[in-house]
């Protein structure tokens, strides 16, 4: 079976995603977020978790290496640092761990801007380790998620509410945007719903179902 082994995989969207696509399985993650640690505990009790890339080493072997580096330093949000900045910089540990692991497929995902803020040296390092890269920018919408990014305070103004929808398998998702004071604040099942995760996939407490598998 194809394996995957995931950077910075955050509460693991990404390895989701191959999985779904793929049928591989994921076999290792490296976050550095005891929370987010736990949720993919919860997900992927069978894979192997590390917490910190930078002294992350001789991981086993896989078919597909992928992660989202930190974008804050690339992000237009942000002061524009590149991949020079400390955060954003941990690219340079991503391709250390390709080096290191030659999978056969490396999946990097970031902001847009990267295309202005250090796709060229991110493509270079790809280069100089054997890989062919190849790019493209993916909107949100593109991939039918149901919405484009709005200003939360936008929402907010409007009365802080979102009004429920229903997904492709037909059940009811969200619930609301409560508007805290002029910026609001995103319901955690609205946030999980329109990344494209399962119901309550970030609930822990076990307030909510699980989400449903493959079998259900």
């Amino acid at each position: 079976m194809t394996t995957i082994g995931s950077l910075f995989a955050g509460i693991g969207g990404l390895e989701l995603g191959l999985e779904r696509a793929t049928g591989a399985r994921t076999v290792w993650q490296v976050e550095a977020d005891p929370w987010c640690r736990a949720v993919l505990a919860h997900h992927w009790p069978d894979a192997v978790r590390f917490d910190d890339v930078r002294t992350a080493s001789a991981l086993p072997a896989v078919d597909i290496m992928c992660g989202g580096f930190p974008c804050q330093d690339i992000s237009a949000a942000g002061k524009g640092a590149g991949l020079d900045g400390a955060r954003s910089g941990l690219w340079r540990e991503f391709a250390r761990l390709v080096g290191e692991g030659r999978p056969k497929v490396v999946v990097v995902e970031n902001v847009a801007a990267l295309a202005t803020r250090g796709l060229s040296r991110v493509l270079s390092d790809l280069a100089d380790l054997g890989y062919v890269g190849s790019w493209n920018v993916v909107t949100a919408a593109s991939v039918g998620a149901p919405h484009l990014r709005t200003p939360t305070a936008s929402l907010a103004d409007k009365g802080g509410r979102l009004t429920p929808r229903k997904s492709r398998e037909g059940g009811t998702l969200i619930e609301s945007l409560s508007a805290r004071g002029a910026a609001g604040s995103l319901h955690p099942q609205f946030v999980e719903w329109m990344m494209g995760f399962d119901r309550a996939w970030t609930d822990l407490d076990g307030d909510d179902a699980p989400p449903p598998t493959d079998d259900d």
